[in-house]
C-alpha cells in the first residue's frame, strides 16, 4: 500500500500565502465508493487534504486515480460515501440537496476541460446566465476585461478561438465572485501555448484578487505555478510538496 509523503520545504515569501491564512476547506478520511452491479469500486481510500484561502492547489495524477472524483465532492456535485468534508467549518456532508445547490451556486466557481458555453450565447450573456444566480456578482464587462476579452465581448463562441473560450469559461466562474475556483483539466483541450496563457489568467486571479483556485490535472508540469501540489495514485494521495518557488506559467513547459 502506498504511504503519503508530505514535503514542506520553507516557501518562496514573494508568492506563499500568509501564514496566518485560515483553512478554506478540509477533507479527513474522506471515502467514495461506486456500485457497478454486484462489485463495489473504491475511487477514494481515505483522503487528508486542506485547501488554504488564497493559494493556488494542482490536484495531479493519472487518469483514474481518483482526483476528479474529489473535485466533484469538493464541489458539492458528488458526495463521500464517508468521511468528513468541512467548507469553511461546514459539515457538506449536512447538507440537503436544496443547501448543496445553494453552496455551488454562492461559493464555488467552475472551470471544465471543454469549456460548456452555450453556443447560441455571446460571451456576455454566457456570463449573465451564471451571474444572474447570486446577488452581488460582478458584472459581465468586468469580468471579461479581468481575463483579457474586453474587445470579445459580443462573440459567439464559434467565433472565439479555444483559448479564448475557456477564458469566457474561467470569466464567468470568476462573475459570481466565489470563494474557490475548480479546473478540471483546463488546459487538456488547448496547445501548448494557448494552455499557459490561461493558467497566466488563473495566476494574475490569484495575484490581484487573492481567489483561491484548485486545479486537477495529468499534466504534472502545471504544478510548478502552484503554492502547493497533492499527487495522487489509485484513490489516495501518496505525496504533498510546497513550492520553494513558483514559476510563471510562460516558464512552464511539457
Amino acid at each position: 500500500m502506498s504511504r503519503s509523503r508530505t514535503v514542506t520545504p520553507v516557501m518562496d515569501g514573494d508568492h506563499a500565502p500568509a501564514a496566518d491564512d485560515g483553512l478554506l476547506l478540509e477533507l479527513r478520511s474522506v471515502h467514495r465508493t461506486f456500485h457497478a452491479g454486484e462489485v463495489d469500486v473504491h475511487v477514494l481510500k481515505g483522503i487528508d487534504m486542506d485547501v488554504r484561502t488564497g493559494e493556488i492547489l494542482t490536484i495531479v495524477g493519472p487518469s483514474g486515480s481518483g482526483k476528479t472524483t474529489v473535485l466533484n465532492i469538493i464541489g458539492g456535485i458528488d458526495r463521500a460515501t464517508s468521511g468528513d468534508v468541512r467548507f469553511e467549518g461546514r459539515d457538506l456532508a449536512g447538507l440537503s440537496d436544496a443547501q448543496l445547490t445553494t453552496y455551488r451556486r454562492r461559493e464555488i466557481g467552475f472551470v471544465f476541460q471543454f469549456y460548456n458555453l452555450v453556443p447560441t450565447l455571446t460571451a456576455r450573456e454566457n456570463i449573465r446566465v451564471a451571474s444572474e444566480l447570486v446577488d452581488g456578482a460582478m458584472s459581465a464587462e468586468e469580468s471579461l476585461t479581468l481575463v483579457g476579452l474586453a474587445d470579445r465581448m459580443d462573440h459567439f463562441p464559434s467565433q472565439l478561438s479555444g483559448g479564448e473560450q475557456q477564458r469566457v469559461a474561467i470569466a464567468r466562474a470568476l462573475a459570481k465572485r466565489p470563494k474557490l475556483i475548480l479546473c478540471d483539466e483546463p488546459t487538456g483541450a488547448l496547445d501548448a501555448a494557448t494552455g499557459k496563457m490561461v493558467l497566466g489568467v488563473l495566476t494574475k486571479l490569484n495575484d490581484e484578487l487573492g481567489t483561491t483556485i484548485v486545479i486537477v490535472t495529468h499534466n504534472a508540469p502545471i504544478a510548478q505555478m502552484a503554492h502547493r501540489m497533492v499527487r495522487m495514485g489509485s484513490g489516495r494521495i501518496v505525496e504533498t510538496t510546497v513550492s520553494t518557488r513558483r514559476v510563471s506559467a510562460e516558464e512552464i513547459t511539457w
